[in-house]
């Protein structure tokens, strides 16, 4: 397998990365999977501090096709169902753009509710492995990719980005911004 080694903090650019440990033979993808444990590909996780920003990052950085190899459930449970109501409530607050780019919008939960409470808005999801391929609301389009492959999308002025426990997820945050 073919690894990106980062040799400098991933936000500022210093070079003074200082291990702070390594997860043996850790599991690569971040879900459950119906194959046999044997079946894993395992990775030894090395895990870094800029120590100028504080910053907290991996040093060997593993294909995204490869980690992201299928869909991967989140957000259940009483406590995410809130988050994403709070959430959808903060959009309303803060945007007046009916066009939005979800970035990592995953099973549209948040798509979802924002386009019941207004039936004018655009929404596009980019995630790489989405739950679904289509939905119901006819307002909600999905474009199965990585968010570093459709940085074209998310540059137009005239949309309003939103993504919700993605930016972790990102290996080059800076480009994306």
């Amino acid at each position: 397998m073919k690894f990106k080694h980062r040799d400098k903090c991933v936000i500022t650019g210093s070079q003074d990365l200082e291990h702070l440990c390594t997860v043996k033979k850790l599991p690569v993808f971040i879900g459950c999977t119906a194959e046999l444990q044997n079946n894993d590909i395992k990775e030894d996780m090395e895990v870094y501090i800029s120590r100028s920003s504080g910053i907290i990052q991996l040093k060997k950085l593993l294909p995204l096709d490869v980690v992201y190899s299928s869909y991967h459930s989140e957000a259940v449970g009483k406590v995410w169902e809130m988050h994403t109501q709070e959430f959808a409530k903060f959009i309303f607050k803060h945007n007046k753009i009916k066009k939005i780019i979800e970035v990592g919008g995953s099973s549209g939960k948040l798509a979802r509710i924002c386009v019941n409470l207004d039936k004018e808005l655009d929404w596009t999801i980019i995630e790489p492995n989405p739950e679904r391929k289509e939905f119901n609301e006819k307002q909600i389009s999905i474009i199965p990719s990585f968010v570093e492959d459709k940085l074209d999308l998310i540059s137009d002025s005239e949309n309003t980005i939103v993504h919700s426990h993605t930016l972790e997820h990102l290996y080059e945050p800076s480009s994306f911004f």
